[in-house]
């Protein structure tokens, strides 16, 4: 199937948003915020992976970074790299450069990859039952660009684009995916262009200990951009640093979203994974609206090794209105940390449990 009218409206929107943000190219003093050491470097990390979640199973890949910092008041640029195949079958090919100016007025952050997932569906809604569980594979192809400008010290303003081809390659015959009636378990284009104002007073965009980052991410999905579905998602990611005891610090985050209109079940508000309540299972819950806290401890280093501990507490529902908070499930647990560079990119060891499940995590960066 070829998507050429939608190509042209894709590059339309990509170019369309640098020239909006990028066409004005006056060098701004440095913010107090933006510095994260006293020299510029560059560096490379490379590393194998062998991991286990509760998603993939056993998975083997490769994984890569390379930071730069070209100015010791520049926030530091980096092109990570990831690649792995686990025992269930899943296979990523992904790439995502984030890259800042000199003088930390721009910030350009665009992803490409591929994906080949085999994961399950329990359905939609917060009360959905584990026996539920349907299995399904699907394939996609990934590319999201995000390019901001700064306006005034810590708030930056900018667009996002993002596109997503899928095509669901097997379903379990006679449930709930195979019936055909759900949003997006038909062969899709989803093409968006949304608003992205974000306000960043973090000391480390990698491991921050003190500061504040709040980010307001407002989408639009619609025909005119390419895409086979028309619907809008709002969301407000909320995170707070501070330190307790010399670099011993806590760190808080909630994040609200709501989806409206026609919304492929791919896209709808979800718990669980590696980012958001760690114990669930990606996925495992989904509707129309959440709302997550989550809080982690994180210890100073000894050499290059830290802890951390942690907890969340969310749902999902039909709407904001309907959401609970006094229902609202729970998972908590603990990690490790091994830091790769001065800058605190560090590598995680999670263990999340919750209620009936537990996932053990991975993975490069931090959760938030």
């Amino acid at each position: 199937m070829l998507y050429t009218s939608r190509t042209i409206k894709i590059l339309a929107v990509a170019a369309g948003c640098v020239a909006v943000l990028f066409g004005n190219t006056a060098v701004a003093e440095p913010e107090t915020g933006d510095v994260q050491a006293d020299s510029a470097y560059t560096d490379l990390a490379l590393l194998p992976i062998a991991f286990y979640t509760p998603e993939t199973g056993m998975a083997l890949g490769a994984a890569g970074a390379y930071f730069f910092k070209p100015h010791p008041e520049s926030r530091p640029s980096s092109v990570s790299a990831i690649m792995f195949y686990s025992q269930r079958g899943n296979l990523l090919i992904g790439v995502e450069p984030e890259l800042y100016a000199r003088d930390g007025s721009r910030r350009i952050l665009f992803g490409l990859s591929y994906e080949n997932f085999p994961q399950s569906f329990w359905g939609v809604g917060g009360d959905t039952d584990s026996e539920m569980e349907e299995d399904y594979t699907s394939r996609a192809v990934y590319f999201s660009f995000l390019a901001q400008k700064r306006f005034y010290p810590g708030m930056r303003v900018g667009m996002r684009y993002r596109f997503r081809y899928e095509r669901m390659t097997d379903v379990e015959e006679d449930r709930g995916l195979s019936a055909g009636d759900l949003p997006g378990t038909d062969e899709h284009i989803i093409s968006g262009l949304g608003i992205v104002p974000t306000w960043d007073s973090r000391d480390n965009i990698y491991f921050a200990r003190s500061g504040t980052f709040v980010e307001l991410l407002a989408m639009y999905y619609a025909d005119i951009l390419g895409s086979d579905y028309e619907f809008t998602r709002l969301s407000l990611d909320v995170k707070w640093f501070t330190r307790l005891v010399g670099e011993h610090s806590l760190a808080l985050r909630a994040v609200t979203t709501a989806a409206a209109g026609d919304v492929p079940f791919q896209d709808l508000p979800r718990l669980g994974g590696a980012y958001l309540m760690r114990g669930y299972n990606e996925g495992r819950y989904r509707d129309e609206a959440r709302l997550i806290f989550q809080a982690e401890y994180r210890s100073a280093y000894w050499w290059r090794l830290g802890m951390v501990v942690f907890g969340s507490y969310g749902d999902v529902a039909p709407g904001l209105g309907d959401l609970d908070v006094g229902s609202f499930k729970y998972s908590a647990g603990f990690g490790l940390r091994f830091r790769l560079n001065e800058e605190d990119y560090n590598v995680r060891f999670d263990f999340g449990f919750a209620e009936g499940s537990s996932g053990f995590y991975f993975m490069a960066g931090e959760a938030f």
